[in-house]
């Protein structure tokens, strides 16, 4: 779709204009009415002291040109900031206001005429005009809310295209999900780049209603709050770190809003890893606890040994920045598959399915739960060709206490009721987790919705899955129908059962195609 914002052709124009400006300027004729302006103007001051000194010069041509550069500089830090050249009307009034005092204190002091009410024409017109162009495409956009539903592929073509405005009335239409925080991430680091503040602290507040254990979000709602320009912590570590221990980083390859994930170089064991830097600080308050919770949870996990789990080399805490070390998995996560709109199918589904059941199964019975199933944590290995369950970010275990219960830690739209309530885990919730996964992978839909965080609660603990876009045999739609079932009970006993069933519904269909 066309935007007004796409491109630099506003800037073009404006440079355009002002050039065309200039030259008629010199004219004999538009001179001639400027100054006959200019002194009607002339005539409202209470001495005539300043034609004393003989007539009114003109200025020299060269000092026109630095006006006319200089508004033109103007229009460039506009652009440059935001991407549009519609200068906001308080600071094209000041604007004007100082070049039209300028005109009359050159008169008055040093008996010389700058012609500079074409350009303030000039400048009126197009600022003006952008203006409504502005309204126009945000009249477009409303207009498009009305006509379909808004996807997420909608707000990054806005992105795209530099309309973050637009972006963020689209976003907030968007049905939740982790890709809406991570683009809802992005989208208020853009808007933070462009000094855009108040609808950064706007999106930072919405986000936060989402998942309030986002620290990203909290903190730079307070930084702007502070009114201070946003330390982009994620950016700095770019630049800053470049070994981790005995770690070399080599380059970023993932960014959330509370870590990065980076390839690495072990320097003792010359394998290549994916190490994962938290992007808060260990500190005394609920932060902290959450960064120690981490770390001894990574520590249990680092104990498990199972080639559907990415393993766990190393979880320590140096110079205060807290990090994981794992294995370097060459592939991709299933929430890419989502991004480019490739479904699963009912094979993968399965296969999925028993990679992942068989991970939890070793990892529950070490009382391991990992409390945040979701298409980012499932990655598959080209090299292996194999699906592999990562970031134990959320898990705990038997043997820890989770504290800081008003801080939701893992993804709300694949939590499971008690999770979302929360009461005390065991493995089923993961069961659940993963059946919201499969709906989602299979559908590209979600079986519960809501436009915030409460209304999501609600759906997921009350509402029963919308079955409209779900298509499956009879025998892997009960699993995950059964998997699905808001009490805890009435699902399957434990990863191993549900695993058993998968299995069978897998026999059964391949005795099937043997039937044909």
């Amino acid at each position: 779709m066309f935007s007004f914002k796409s491109s630099a052709w506003q800037l073009g124009l404006t440079g355009s204009l002002l050039i065309l400006a200039f030259f008629v300027s010199q004219t004999d004729t538009v001179s001639g009415l400027e100054y006959g302006l200019f002194d009607f103007i002339l005539n409202f001051q209470p001495s005539q002291t300043i034609i004393d000194n003989g007539p009114v010069r003109p200025v020299p041509v060269w000092a026109m040109l630095i006006v006319y550069a200089l508004i033109f500089v103007v229009y460039v830090r506009k652009y440059t900031r935001s991407r549009t050249t519609a200068v906001s009307f308080i600071s094209l009034s000041i604007i004007l206001f100082s070049l039209f005092m300028m005109e009359l204190l050159l008169a008055i002091l040093g008996g010389l005429f700058l012609p500079v009410l074409l350009p303030i024409f000039l400048m009126f017109m197009m600022s003006s005009a952008y203006w409504v162009m502005d309204f126009y495409q945000r009249f477009l956009a409303l207009t498009l809310l009305v006509e379909k539903s808004v996807s997420l592929d909608d707000v990054r073509e806005r992105i795209d295209d530099g309309d973050l405005k637009s972006a963020l009335i689209f976003l907030k239409l968007c049905p939740m999900s982790d890709d809406l925080l991570e683009l809802g991430y992005e989208l208020g680091m853009l808007l933070e780049s462009r000094n855009h503040w108040a609808s950064a602290l706007n999106l930072y507040h919405w986000l936060s209603l989402f998942d309030p254990g986002m620290r990203g979000f909290i903190t730079r709602v307070e930084e702007i709050r502070k009114q201070k320009p946003p330390v982009n912590e994620n950016e700095e570590t770019d630049y800053s770190v470049k070994h981790i221990g005995h770690y070399q980083i080599i380059k970023k390859i993932a960014r959330g809003s509370t870590a990065n994930v980076y390839e690495g170089y072990d320097l003792r064991t010359h394998n290549r890893v994916a190490v994962k830097v938290m992007s808060s600080r260990l500190d005394d308050g609920t932060e902290g606890e959450r960064i120690r919770h981490w770390l001894h949870e990574a520590e249990i996990v680092s104990q498990l040994d199972h080639p559907n789990i990415a393993k766990i080399h190393d979880a320590a805490i140096l110079d205060d920045i807290p990090y994981i070390a794992m294995d370097y998995i060459s592939g991709h996560s299933m929430a890419l598959r989502l991004r480019k709109r490739e479904y699963i199918t009912v094979g993968e589904c399965i296969r999925i399915s028993k990679a992942v059941l068989s991970a939890l199964a070793v990892a529950h019975k070490n009382g391991v739960i990992h409390g945040d199933i979701k298409p980012a944590n499932i990655m598959y290995d080209d090299r292996e060709e194999t699906y592999i369950v990562t970031d134990f970010g959320a898990a705990y275990s038997d043997s820890s206490t989770r504290k800081g219960d008003n801080i939701i830690v893992g993804t709300p739209s694949y939590m499971s009721p008690e999770q979302l309530e929360g009461k005390k885990l065991d493995g089923r919730s993961d069961l659940f987790s993963l059946a919201v996964t499969l709906y989602h992978l299979l559908t590209g839909h979600q079986p519960f919705s809501g436009s915030n965080l409460p209304q999501l609660k609600r759906s997921i603990i009350n509402d029963e899955p919308d079955l409209d876009h779900l298509t499956l045999p009879a025998g892997i739609m009960e699993v995950i129908m059964k998997a699905l079932e808001k009490k805890a009970y009435m699902r399957f006993a434990d990863a191993q059962q549900m695993l058993a069933a998968v299995e069978y519904c897998e026999a059964q269909l391949r005795e099937r195609l043997k039937s044909f």
